[in-house]
């Protein structure tokens, strides 16, 4: 009868303790903070950008809620050494590859300089884009030049001057020392970040003395600087400058 009473025990004490588990178990959770309402538009202001107009992906095909447009995975952007901007003209994107503003036209690959709104746009918890809405837009037309100088390593021109891009990327490229400009050397676009490179199948190296035939671009990062786009290049023996 004893042991009849401890086993009776035993299993009451389960039950209960069972019982408290399913109830803490079936507690209804803490209510969820409610979600935020998508756009988010924080306005950085006026500011005034150089760069290349290119194709950007299209925002509303970023978002996994909306779905993209029919025909349009792409709108027109300007890229800039800072980061790319998806470009506006009285609050509408650009869809077809020639951009009219301001009654200027431009299109695919020009360089241009805008002055407009700056503003991020988050349009969900982990999906946001910069835009830039046109106020003046004028093309620059690209400058040919010939000069002399040397090749010489000097630091990256820290194209990301806002705090609210990336910071700037520590390094040493390859620049053209002249006796009244320096010019960031380019090749296809891109810096060269090694001391020696090779240009229509002739090494060139740090310390060469050259004469180089370009395009040069003024571009604004922590301060103006000039790139050059290399066309022809040769290199110059026994000139000293």
């Amino acid at each position: 009868m004893k042991i009849h009473k401890i086993l009776y025990a035993i299993v009451f004490v389960l039950f209960l303790c069972c019982g408290n588990s399913c109830k803490k178990n079936n507690e209804k959770p803490p209510d969820e903070p409610p979600n935020e309402e998508y756009p988010i538009i924080t306005v950085l202001g006026e500011r005034n950008c150089i760069g290349e107009i290119i194709w950007v992906d299209n925002p509303a095909c970023m978002s996994s809620v909306d779905p993209c447009p029919p025909g349009g995975g792409d709108v027109l952007g300007l890229k800039t050494v800072s980061g790319n901007y998806v470009l506006s003209y009285n609050s509408q994107w650009f869809l077809e590859p020639v951009l009219i503003a301001e009654n200027i036209v431009c299109q695919i690959g020009d360089k241009v300089e805008i002055t407009g709104t700056v503003s991020v746009v988050q349009i969900s918890a982990s999906e946001k884009y910069t835009q830039l809405e046109i106020e003046s837009i004028k093309k620059n037309e690209p400058i040919i030049v010939t000069v002399t100088g040397k090749i010489i390593m000097n630091g990256n021109p820290c194209p990301s001057y806002d705090p609210n891009e990336d910071p700037c990327v520590p390094g040493i490229v390859l620049w053209l020392e002249t006796t009244s400009q320096n010019y960031v050397l380019n090749i296809d676009s891109n810096w060269i970040w090694n001391d020696n490179f090779i240009f229509d199948g002739v090494e060139y190296w740090e310390k060469d003395r050259v004469e180089i035939s370009g395009t040069v671009t003024v571009w604004q990062g922590m301060e103006e600087y000039h790139e050059l786009e290399i066309e022809a290049m040769k290199k110059l023996v026994g000139i000293r400058f």
